[in-house]
């Protein structure tokens, strides 16, 4: 056959005399078949290069692909077969391993799809990027209290994994317990288009130019793909720098993008290191947990399972799932992914000590108030201790604990700096909370010190937090029903207010509907067009909104 090809001028005169000095393989050798999706992916990419020198590690893939191939056989039994795995190192910014399936050969679960490729719902994955982005911009700090109660965006009405809510919540408590109201009201606060501007700038492949996907993008309302939703965590563990993982040797290194401060990188990851947390199912040994800064998710259906962990040294991603999109009530972060991810992490560490991230200069700690998160105010009466950033966290004094002076033979409350020389004055300290929390506090039957009436002469406009009107939505058409009676289609008036209200006075288009306490409900029956809605309180202090009633 050599001699053939070398008349047929196919191959040279050399490459004749180096095939014939070739010794004759005696046995059958078994082709090499390692990494086989991002084989393919390498292929595809450099499809004119002869020879390429990949930054895979030749032991750890073929680990990873044991520990992957074992976790799923464990899992079949409940539905759930396929996973897929990335590790990036985060000193080189190289893609050490890369698994796409459980089984490549395995027709019957589609084994041949490259999972870390494949764009899926990342459920609360994003969740520690906007309280990042909260962090930098200024608004909290990990003990600051964030609002955890029903609310409603223009019809949208997010809840918690339980449908529970807790009214008050730390920013920490909360990133933590992964509350999904807490991070969208952030979300909202920060403008709604911060998580999508973070997201292409990253450059994720998988999130459209214009952001359609609203607020419930922090909850797993868009998609991503395993192997950018890694690299976007390798972020956190390179003090805010993204690098765009390296997969083959070539000198040097793409220049990054700065995302966030190390401060921010690093207050972020000490919450997301913190073992006892809600997240962690009990029955797992804290003991053998190697210490990674971590987070799960989990997809509307219980379709994806997803964990992303780092240390110092490396970044790991697991996604478990279906690729055919079956979902499966085992398919839980926590539960199904989080495990194969420990697993990794302790094979990594196994043979070396990994030093922690060292505290950036700009990383302090203070007293706070325990409730409000904030700076504390003379009447607080129990501090905590708080990470904060020297250059961007805020100053403002906690607002919660108020004081007021009280009538002891009346009992109704006095304004600012009222003077008697006949009667003696009480100084109390109340705690006023926000509108929308103080409102669903009461009406979930958990106490609150009602402040007493204001001095009946001196309830007139009071400075302070003006109602919070619920519904009617202003970003909402009211579409009347054709044929319906109109009141079967009656609008519902609800608003908050602070403790210190007691009652709240209804106007549409001047006009007087009725009062209601703070919490409580009126209904107003729909005529066409567009009308004023003010919300009074017994303070003299109003809101309004516009409201659109179309036939």
């Amino acid at each position: 056959m050599l001699t053939r090809l070398y008349e047929h001028k196919q191959i040279s005169l050399r490459e004749y005399q180096e095939a014939l000095a070739e010794e004759v393989p005696a046995n059958r050798r078994v082709w090499p078949f390692l990494a086989p999706h991002f084989c393919l992916e390498i292929k595809k990419r450099y499809s004119q290069e002869s020879q390429v020198i990949t930054t895979i590690d030749l032991d750890l893939q073929v680990l990873i692909e044991a520990l992957v191939a074992a976790e799923i056989e464990k899992l079949e039994s409940k539905g759930i077969t396929n996973a897929a795995v990335i590790v990036i190192d985060n000193h080189r910014h190289e893609l050490l391993a890369a698994v796409g399936s459980a089984d490549f050969f395995n027709v019957r679960h589609q084994g041949q799809v490259n999972g870390y490729l494949a764009p899926r719902s990342p459920g609360s994955t994003l969740k520690p990027f906007v309280y990042a982005l909260g962090m930098e911009r200024g608004l909290i700090t990990p003990k600051h209290y964030l609002e955890d109660v029903p609310v409603l965006y223009g019809g949208y009405s997010p809840e918690n994994y339980d449908r529970a809510y807790s009214g008050l919540v730390s920013a920490e408590g909360a990133l933590q317990r992964s509350l999904n109201v807490p991070a969208v009201n952030l979300l909202a606060d920060l403008g709604g288009e911060a998580l999508h501007e973070l997201l292409r700038k990253a450059g994720f492949t998988t999130i459209t130019p214009v952001n359609h996907y609203g607020l419930s993008m922090v909850l797993g309302g868009c998609e991503v793909n395993l192997l950018e939703l890694t690299a976007l965590y390798s972020s956190l563990a390179c003090g805010g720098r993204y690098y765009s993982p390296k997969t083959r040797m070539v000198p040097g290194t793409a220049p990054p993008k700065t995302l966030f401060s190390p401060g921010v990188a690093y207050v972020i990851t000490q919450i997301l290191t913190e073992v006892l947390r809600p997240d962690l199912p009990a029955c797992w040994e804290f003991s053998s947990l190697p210490k990674v800064a971590w987070k799960t998710g989990t997809s509307y259906g219980h379709k994806d399972a997803w964990s992303i962990g780092y240390n110092p040294r490396y970044t790991v991603g697991v996604w478990v799932g279906n690729f055919s999109g079956a979902g499966r009530p085992e398919l839980i972060g926590a539960e199904t992914a989080a495990p194969l991810l420990f697993d990794i992490f302790n094979k990594l560490n196994q043979h070396s000590a990994v030093q922690w991230f060292k505290q950036p200069s700009t990383v302090k700690q203070r007293e706070v108030c325990a409730l409000s998160g904030q700076k504390p105010g003379p009447h607080c009466p129990t501090l905590v201790t708080d990470y904060y950033l020297a250059d961007c966290s805020p100053d403002t004094e906690c607002a919660f604990h108020q004081t007021y002076l009280v009538d002891p033979e009346t009992g109704y409350r006095l304004p600012p700096h009222y003077y008697s020389s006949s009667k003696a004055l009480t100084e109390m300290v109340y705690v006023q909370y926000p509108p929308r929390i103080a409102s669903w506090l009461e009406k979930n039957g958990r106490p609150i010190d009602k402040l007493p009436p204001l001095l009946r002469d001196w309830q007139r406009l009071r400075p302070g937090r003006v109602p919070v009107i619920h519904s009617p939505s202003p970003d909402y058409v009211y579409q009347l029903r054709p044929g319906a009676p109109r009141e079967y289609q009656k609008i519902c008036l609800e608003a908050a207010a602070g403790n210190d209200v007691h009652k709240l006075y209804w106007f549409i288009d001047g006009e007087f509907l009725g009062s209601a306490a703070p919490g409580e409900r009126l209904f107003y029956l729909p005529e066409p067009g567009v009308h004023r809605v003010v919300c009074q309180d017994d303070q003299g202090r109003s809101a309004e909104v516009k409201m659109v009633i179309s036939e």
